[in-house]
Parts: structure tokens; C-alpha cells; sequence
């Protein structure tokens, strides 16, 4: 039988997990003219960020252009025409993601039947990268034969694979093919040709193959984006863009990848839908860190299919900026089909309009104590133990560590305040107060994770909510203290020892002694998890390998394979004793910072010099 969904587990083909750069424009004038009320330099375009970048360096002549559809990443590991197992793309960085074997293991793909005579001599087990979609015509189905209604397709897809009965609705959710990992293929042309053949149902992927110069390629970029945003209304499905790559398989290696990103790959996205509405007042949210944000209440609007009702107005400085009032006549811009930005429009109407414009409060909403101001950007409530503060953290908490179907309003409703709170829960009681055996059965499944599941100290203690102290600077800090020490020292030692730990500064070190009381229990909890791997004394002794001026992440995952530790994108140190170059003889600032003894190898010599190794 199909398994059941076990929780969190690791990439298998991490090479197809990850993002893209995202770009508004296609070309520079495009967004001289349409960002004349913003920085243009932070706006990225694909002449810019993408063409001049690399074109200039390495010239090419061809590009690949793809439709980006508009749903869920989903990673399949495939035996010949059958899903072995399925993942989402999930937590990257830590290397997990959700188990969605429950719902596509054992499908199979009616027309991949002979993809092992294909392949001589390669196997049949590979990975593919598929993005997981509802088309409109199952939209209309799953409405009429079941009274699912989602606001749109994406709603529609998410919903579906959170369901229990997920697999059940299998036949209504369509995987368009993207990517493969384990095969060798010679260029992204025939890859794409291949998954449309052998592995597409309901939906191919759509692309179409440009050459030229650099002009030529522009235009017809650009000629390929304006097409396919003409006619997004009429196709049976949704997309929010165009996917341009590179199609040389050696410029694709070279380029490689930044932490998740393919550097060989970038995103156009289309023109925001723009409408216009009423405004109709104010409420208010508080993230962990007591910065009050003000949501605007407005007539509602329907973008692609969903009904937006409210708008986050992002900050303190920007709802004194707007200046509104009840009534005002606001315009809605639905950016990256996604978020909805409100801004005022400067009418006759809005400027006659008899009401006074809204005060920001000067009290927190949710527990009263004052709201500071002093940044001018932003307001913070003062109130360390605000309830709605306290309520955000833990949802962030168990975000970080990736624990599913637990959110604000779920962790409201079992009164759940921190960790230990969490790891100590009662399950029966959970029935009781969400009246839900299942929900009981799946905290219980999460608790169970988390205490059995090997976990680094320092990975809890960035979860647990210091402000503004990321997972990075907890690994730091934990190599150089103990959680014992956190606990024990008195203010003034704490303080001293972590200002003395090379990368932490004044502001971090007063921030975990001041908010250190808040955490006690949670920190308290960290040091008795028996699944807690602690890093304390840990030196990293492995050889440091950088790279300037190219981009291979085969090799770096070749050298980390042999114990190395490479990364392609950190900086040189006095650590580094290996450099990959583009050729020997290339200079950057780079090779200019190491020290004599560094080796400087091509990318062609490390491998050589890697096959010599044991």
C-alpha cells in the first residue's frame, strides 16, 4: 500500500529543489518608464540582471523560453513510467521538505512505458521536477461533483495536498513536467522534448527555443513574454510568467547555483492586475518582534478568481504617508499574482472627501502598552509578554522547524505558548479543544518528530524566537558556548562571552541577554531534547575551497563529497587553500586576498585532481 505522509525528509535530488531570480521586466526602457515612482536600481530586469551579466562574459546564441506555471513544486524520484516517492520543495537551506509519497507513489505514466529503451546502460531510476497544477476544467468538476470551491487553481492545488484524503483527488491534480536529475541528457531542448513525450498528461510544458545575437535574443524574449501574458485569459490553466534558461549544458554548469538558485535560469514576471475600490478602514496585526502592522479594509476586488478584502499596508511609515480616510477611493495593484499593493490616488474626490483622516494608535491593539515610534517606520509595541506577540512567535518557531498543519489559529486554540508548551501537550486534551481526533493524531506525530528526529542546538536555538538573530549566527555562537553557560551566567559574564566570540557584536549579545528571561523555559527544554546534537568545541579542520569567476555545482558537490569544504558563494578567506578559476592566469580580487600556499586548479585539474582521491 501507499505509505502515509511521515512528515519531513531530506531532497533526494536536491539539484531540482530551489527557486529562481525573479525579474518585472524584460528590457531596461521598459522599466525606465514604468518604475518612474520607485529606485530603478532596485528594480531587476532581464536585460540587466540576466543578458548583461553573463552574456557579456560568456556569449551565447540560443535561450530556452517556458511558460512558469502557477502551482506547487513536486519532486518525484521515477522507476521507468512509475513514481517511486514525491517531495515538496519545502525548507531548502536545512534540507527538508514534506513527504508526498501518500498521494503520487505508484503513479504511472500512460505513455512511459518504453523510457528504459531510451536510456541504455543508465538505469531506469531518475528524478523529475514537476510543477503540480489544477486546470480549470477539474476546477469546474471538483465545484460541481464535490462542493470544493477554491478561489482560483492555486488555492485549489494547495488545498488538495493538504487534504487527508489527498490521494483520493489524485486524478484532478496534473503534474506538468519541468526537469530531470540522473539522466544524462545533452541540451535543455531535448530534456523538454523528452518529459513532454514520456511523461506529460493533461498539460505539456510549453517552450519555444530562440537564437540569435544579443538583440535578437531580446527581442524575441520579449516578443515570447508579450505573447504569452496576451493570452493568459484563454488557456486552460494558470501561469504567472515566462521561465527564460540557458541552453548551452556547459554554460549551465559553469553558472551553476547560488545556495537554491540556478544562476542559468531566470524568471520574468507578468504586469500586475490593477483595480480600483473603496477604503473602508483599519486593522491591525503584530509580528514577534512587536512591529504593529496596519491592514486596510477595503470594498472587495476579485483578482484571478480570488477575493481580496483586505491589504497590508507593510508599516507605521507608510499609513502616515497615505494619509487615509473612510471613503477614500484607493487603487489595488495585484503584484506577482500574489500580494496586493494599495496606493492613493491624488482625485478631486479623495481631496473633498469630509472625513478625518485615520490615527494610528497609540496603543498596542492587543494588550494595551504603548506603541514606540521612535524609528519613525515602524511602531513597536514595548510589552515583551504581549499574548499576540508571544502567539506569533511560536508560529514562526514551528515554521522554522518545518512542523506543519499547526498554525496561528490552531496554536491560539490549544493556548500553546512555547516549545515546551508544545513538546508537552496533551493530546487527549487536543481532541477535546479542537474537537478533531485527526488533528490530535497529527500533534502527536509532530511531537514525536521533533523528540526523535537528530537536530543541531543551534538550529532550536535560532527557532525559538531571539530578535533578529538568525540560524547562521546561533551556529556560530553555539560552537564557541554551551546552552548550559546561556543559562547560567550572570548578565555581565553572558555579555562579555559572547562579545568576545569573533562575528557577534554589541547588539546581538545585548539582545540574548535581555531577552534570554523570555526564552528560559525553551532554552531550559533545548538542553534536556534527548535528539539535541550539540556543536560545542565543533572545528571545522576541512580544506576550504572557494571559487572566482565560475560556477560549477557538480564540483562543489564533488569536493564536499570527498570531505572538502567548497562553497561557491563565500568569500575568500586566509583559510582558503584551494581556489577554482576559470583557467589558470585568470585574476580577480579574489586571487589577489589568498595567501601563498592556496592552489589555484581550472575546473578540468580538480577533477583530475579529485579522481585521484580515495
Amino acid at each position: 500500500g501507499i505509505k502515509q505522509n511521515k512528515g519531513s525528509v531530506g531532497h533526494e535530488f536536491p539539484e531540482l529543489s530551489g527557486t529562481l531570480n525573479k525579474c518585472k521586466y524584460v528590457l531596461n526602457c521598459q522599466a525606465e518608464m514604468g518604475e518612474h515612482s520607485t529606485n530603478r536600481n532596485d528594480v531587476w530586469t532581464f536585460e540587466e540582471n540576466f543578458m548583461r551579466q553573463i552574456y557579456t562574459v560568456y556569449p551565447f546564441n540560443a535561450l530556452v523560453c517556458e511558460l512558469k506555471y502557477d502551482g506547487i513544486s513536486v519532486t518525484a524520484k521515477v522507476d521507468g513510467n512509475t513514481i517511486v516517492s514525491a517531495v515538496s520543495r519545502g525548507d531548502t537551506a536545512n534540507d527538508e521538505t514534506n513527504d508526498l509519497t501518500h498521494i503520487f507513489g505508484g503513479y504511472k505514466f500512460p505513455r512511459a512505458k518504453d523510457v528504459p529503451a531510451l536510456q541504455p546502460g543508465q538505469g531506469t531510476v531518475f528524478g523529475i521536477q514537476f510543477e503540480c497544477i489544477v486546470t480549470n476544467y477539474n476546477l469546474e468538476v471538483l465545484s460541481k461533483e464535490f462542493g470544493l470551491n477554491y478561489a482560483n487553481a492555486r488555492v485549489a492545488v494547495i488545498g488538495l495536498t493538504s487534504r487527508e484524503d489527498a490521494r483520493r483527488f489524485l486524478p484532478f491534480l496534473t503534474l506538468v513536467p519541468i526537469r530531470t536529475a540522473g539522466l544524462n541528457i545533452n541540451d535543455r531542448q531535448t530534456e523538454i522534448e523528452f518529459l513532454n513525450k514520456y511523461f506529460s498528461t493533461e498539460v505539456d510544458m510549453k517552450y519555444a527555443i530562440v537564437r540569435g545575437d544579443y538583440n535578437q535574443l531580446l527581442f524575441q524574449v520579449k516578443r515570447f513574454v508579450d505573447d504569452a501574458e496576451t493570452l493568459r485569459p484563454y488557456m486552460p490553466f494558470l501561469y504567472d510568467g515566462v521561465v527564460v534558461s540557458l541552453i548551452d549544458p556547459y554554460l549551465i554548469k559553469l553558472m551553476g547555483r547560488n545556495n537554491s538558485v540556478n544562476k542559468w535560469s531566470i524568471a520574468i514576471k507578468f504586469e500586475a492586475e490593477v483595480k480600483q475600490t473603496i477604503f473602508l478602514g483599519y486593522e491591525f496585526t503584530i509580528g514577534q518582534n512587536g512591529v504593529v502592522t496596519p491592514m486596510a479594509r477595503i470594498r472587495p476586488v476579485a483578482f484571478m478568481g480570488n477575493i481580496q478584502s483586505k491589504i497590508s499596508v507593510h508599516s507605521y511609515k507608510r499609513f502616515k504617508q497615505l494619509g487615509l480616510k473612510v471613503g477614500d477611493t484607493v487603487i489595488v495593484e495585484f503584484r506577482h499574482d500574489v500580494m496586493a499593493y494599495l496606493t492613493k490616488p491624488d482625485t478631486p474626490y479623495n481631496r473633498s472627501n469630509p472625513n478625518p483622516v485615520i490615527e494610528f494608535p497609540t496603543n498596542c491593539p492587543f494588550c494595551g502598552a504603548p506603541l514606540s515610534t521612535l524609528s519613525e517606520k515602524e511602531a513597536v509595541c514595548i510589552n515583551k509578554l504581549c499574548p499576540e506577540r508571544n502567539l506569533m512567535r511560536v508560529t514562526n518557531m514551528l515554521a522554522k522547524l518545518n512542523i506543519k498543519d499547526f498554525g496561528k489559529e490552531l496554536i491560539r486554540k490549544l493556548g500553546i505558548t512555547s516549545l515546551r508548551d508544545f513538546l508537552t501537550y496533551d493530546c487527549n486534551k487536543a481532541e477535546r479543544v479542537l474537537n478533531s481526533k485527526v488533528m490530535a493524531m497529527k500533534l502527536h506525530a509532530r511531537i514525536e518528530e521533533l523528540y526523535k528526529k537528530p537536530m543541531p542546538d543551534y538550529r532550536l536555538m535560532g527557532a525559538i524566537g531571539f530578535t533578529s538573530i538568525a540560524q547562521s549566527k546561533w551556529k556560530l555562537i553555539m560552537s564557541q558556548i554551551t546552552i548550559e553557560s546561556i543559562l547560567r551566567l550572570d548578565d555581565n559574564e553572558l555579555r562579555n562571552t559572547l562579545k568576545a566570540i569573533k562575528g557577534i557584536g554589541q547588539v546581538a549579545a545585548d539582545t540574548i541577554v535581555s531577552e534570554r528571561v523570555y526564552m528560559y523555559k525553551d532554552i531550559v527544554m533545548i538542553a534536556n531534547m534527548p535528539c539535541v546534537e550539540r556543536t560545542y568545541g565543533h572545528v571545522d579542520t576541512r580544506v576550504q575551497v572557494r571559487f572566482t569567476g565560475v560556477r560549477d555545482a557538480e564540483l562543489e558537490e564533488l569536493f564536499n563529497s570527498k570531505g572538502f569544504d567548497a562553497d561557491g558563494n563565500k568569500g575568500v578567506t586566509k583559510n582558503t587553500m584551494i581556489l577554482i578559476v576559470p583557467y589558470i592566469g585568470f585574476q580577480s580580487s579574489k586571487t589577489k586576498k589568498v595567501k601563498p600556499n592556496c592552489t589555484f586548479m581550472d575546473p578540468t585539474m580538480a577533477r583530475n585532481y579529485l579522481n585521484n582521491i580515495r
